[in-house]
C-alpha cells in the first residue's frame, strides 16, 4: 500500500480534513444548547447525522490518499477510524466530572456510519432487489428506533403537565424518574400503623449529613404566572427540631448561572408545619423577580445537618393565595399542632446536586 494522491490531491485532502476536525471537536467539547431532557436526545440523535458526514469525510480522505485501493480496504480502513473516533469521544468524557460518557452514543455513531456505507454500496453498486428491499428496511427500522427517545421525552413532559400544579407528589412516576433527583435522602412509605395521624399523600424521607440532602426537580412545568405561592405539609417529629429546609426557585435565565438568585430558608417546628412560599420571596442577585413564565428548576433540601432528621414530606404544590390548609391539622400524637414556620431570604444560594 502506497499514499499517493492523485494530481491536485492533497489540495482535494484539505476540505474533509478541516471538516473531520471540526466534526471531532465538536463532539469531544460540545454540549446541547440547554440542559433539558428534549435537548439531550436531540443531541443524541445528532450523532447519528454527525457520523454519517463523518464517515463520509473519511471515506472521501481515504479515496485523495490511496485512489488506486481497493474498495474492501477502504471501507475496512474507514469502519476502523470511524469506530476509534466513537470511541474515542466517550472516553474523553471519563476525565470531565460533568459529562457522562454514554454506550447509546457509541451505537448511536457507528448507526451513522452504516447508514452511509450502506446507502453508498447501493448507489454505487446496486444490489439485487430483494438484498436492497431488506437494507433499505433495516436502515429505515434502525432510524425510528434511534427516534424513539423523542416520544419518550414527549410522554414525560405530558405527564408532568397533567400533574401540574403539583411539582412533586413521591408517587414515583416516570416522570419523577425522569425529572427527579434526589441526594443524600432515604424514602420509605407512611408508616400508618406507627402514626395516629392519617398520612396519605406523604412520605416518611431520612434526610443524612451532606451539603445537599434533598430534592431538585430539574425541569418543573414552566408557567406559574397563574399562582403566587409554593405550599407543602410537613410533620417533624417531637424532638426532631427545630430544622431549616431550603426552598430553591430557578427560571431559565438562572439555571445558566447558579449563583443568580437567592433561595428561602423555612425554620421548621416540630408538629405539622404548613409552608406557604410567596413567589415573589424568590429573586435573581440583581433583586428582579424570577420570571414566572419561564420557570426551570425547583429543589428542596437541608443542608450543614450534623445528624440524621426523619420528617414526612406532603406533595410540593403551587396554589393561589396563602390560605392553603394542610389536610391533616394534628400531629402524629394526635394534637393539634399547626405551625406557621418562619420563611426568611438567604442571599448566598448552595451547591446543587450534580446530575447521575
Amino acid at each position: 500500500m502506497t499514499l499517493r494522491p492523485a494530481r491536485g490531491g492533497w489540495a482535494r485532502l484539505a476540505v474533509p480534513l478541516l471538516g473531520l476536525v471540526t466534526l471531532a471537536t465538536w463532539l469531544l467539547l460540545g454540549r446541547p444548547p440547554d440542559d433539558t431532557l428534549l435537548w439531550n436526545a436531540v443531541f443524541d440523535i445528532g450523532h447519528i447525522v454527525l457520523f454519517a458526514v463523518a464517515t463520509a469525510l473519511v471515506r472521501q480522505m481515504l479515496r485523495t490518499v490511496w485512489p488506486d485501493g481497493a474498495e474492501w480496504i477502504a471501507v475496512a480502513w474507514t469502519c476502523a477510524i470511524v469506530s476509534g473516533l466513537a470511541v474515542l469521544s466517550e472516553v474523553v468524557q471519563v476525565m470531565d466530572p460533568t459529562r457522562h460518557p454514554s454506550a447509546g452514543d457509541v451505537v448511536r455513531d457507528l448507526l451513522g456510519a452504516g447508514f452511509y456505507l450502506t446507502g453508498r454500496a447501493l448507489l454505487v453498486q446496486p444490489a439485487t432487489r430483494v438484498a436492497a428491499v431488506g437494507l433499505v428496511a433495516a436502515m429505515t427500522l434502525s432510524f425510528a428506533a434511534a427516534l424513539s427517545p423523542l416520544a419518550g421525552v414527549r410522554a414525560v413532559y405530558r405527564e408532568r403537565d397533567r400533574a401540574f400544579p403539583t411539582l412533586l407528589a413521591f408517587g414515583h412516576s416516570a416522570w419523577e424518574r425522569a425529572l427527579v433527583l434526589t441526594s443524600a435522602i432515604e424514602e420509605a412509605p407512611c408508616d400508618q400503623s406507627a402514626a395516629t395521624v392519617p398520612c396519605e399523600g406523604f412520605v416518611d424521607v431520612t434526610f443524612y449529613p451532606d451539603v445537599f440532602a434533598g430534592y431538585e426537580i430539574r425541569e418543573v412545568a414552566p408557567n406559574w404566572s397563574a399562582y403566587d405561592h409554593i405550599a407543602l405539609c410537613i410533620i417533624l417529629p417531637h424532638g426532631n427540631g427545630p430544622l431549616e429546609l431550603v426552598v430553591r426557585a430557578r427560571d431559565r435565565t438562572q439555571v445558566r448561572n447558579e449563583a443568580d438568585g437567592s433561595e428561602v430558608v423555612v425554620e421548621l417546628e416540630p408538629g405539622l408545619n404548613a409552608v406557604s412560599i410567596p413567589l415573589s420571596t424568590f429573586t435573581t442577585a440583581s433583586t428582579r423577580p424570577v420570571s414566572l413564565t419561564q420557570m426551570r428548576r425547583l429543589a428542596v433540601f437541608m443542608t450543614g445537618l450534623t445528624n440524621s432528621s426523619r420528617l414526612k414530606l406532603g406533595p410540593f404544590k403551587l396554589v393561589r393565595g396563602s390560605g392553603y390548609r394542610c389536610p391533616q391539622e394534628v400531629d402524629e400524637f394526635g394534637h393539634k399542632s399547626l405551625v406557621r414556620p418562619r420563611v426568611r431570604v438567604h442571599a448566598e444560594p448552595r451547591p446543587a446536586p450534580e446530575r447521575p
